[in-house]
């Protein structure tokens, strides 16, 4: 059996289970495939797992180098466990590059203000978009599939869904962004229309573009601590609160639920509704 046909049988077994496995399939198939897809599972060794590491580390993140080789090693388990292969598994004993992919920036409410006016400007989807991550804490994904029938105009509330973790939570919102969501869904065909007239990988790109001329100018692009993404708007939207005046206690309590049930959608949820009520200027 070959590396390639170990990963056939692999993603076909998680096909049921994991969401994106196409995704999961097409990254090994592009890093993977036809450097050792050739290669029998017995031929492979450590040694050649540490190369192939080396190698990977030339065109990829440490993030990425680590998933693939991850990948690689719950493969092998795989077959081992359908008594498929009876060998060792040549990246057991790999060690990984520490990763720190802390991002320590958030955005002040001048530098909110500066983004809105901006967008507003330039680009009214992406303004829709920072209006509402910035109401809600939700990421890209969330608010690119934010559709009409989500939208709960009696109590200021929306449906949002958490797809990192396959869930949805409740977010809020306030009058005046009430009455750009009403102006919005009187103009979409249908119920299951999405509010943001773009793609994820569109807002990603457009919302970057114009962070990286207001607030990335002198910032290095591996600086990932410091330069402003889209996903800097979810960190901006938690910081926010604590500056406005969450109570401490509070975010430590409902952080240490976070870390032992990873319930991020219930945070959310609560967050996005405490921010509603102290009306930070969002």
């Amino acid at each position: 059996m070959t590396i390639f046909d170990m990963s056939e049988l692999y993603f076909e077994y998680k096909a049921s289970t994991v969401k994106n496995i196409e995704k999961e399939k097409r990254r090994f198939t592009i890093h993977l495939t036809k450097a050792i897809g050739h290669v029998k599972l017995h031929n492979f060794s450590e040694k050649d797992a540490l190369q192939l590491q080396e190698n990977l580390k030339i065109n990829l993140a440490v993030a990425s180098v680590r998933h693939l080789l991850v990948t690689l090693n719950a493969m092998y388990k795989y077959v081992i466990s359908k008594k498929l292969y009876s060998g060792d598994i040549p990246t057991a004993n790999i060690q990984h590059e520490q990763l720190n992919n802390i991002r320590e920036r958030y955005l002040t409410l001048d530098d909110i203000k500066k983004l809105l006016e901006v967008c507003k400007n330039t680009n009214y989807e992406i303004y829709l978009f920072v209006k509402l991550s910035l109401s809600t804490g939700g990421r890209v994904g969330t608010i690119a599939t934010i559709r009409s029938m989500d939208i709960k105009p009696n109590n200021n509330s929306l449906i949002l869904s958490e797809h990192k973790n396959n869930d949805t939570y409740t977010g809020f919102y306030n009058d005046e962004l009430k009455e750009l969501l009403h102006d919005r869904i009187l103009d979409l065909p249908s119920s299951t229309s999405t509010i943001i007239k773009l793609a994820r990988s569109s807002i990603t790109y457009k919302l970057g573009s114009i962070m990286d001329v207001l607030f990335n100018q002198d910032i290095a692009c591996d600086d990932r601590k410091n330069r402003v993404v889209p996903h800097t708007i979810k960190h901006t939207f938690t910081s926010q609160l604590a500056i406005a005046g969450i109570p401490t206690f509070i975010v430590y309590q409902e952080l240490i639920y976070l870390n032992q049930f990873h319930d991020s959608s219930l945070f959310l949820g609560w967050l996005s509704f405490y921010a509603l009520h102290i009306k930070l200027e969002m």
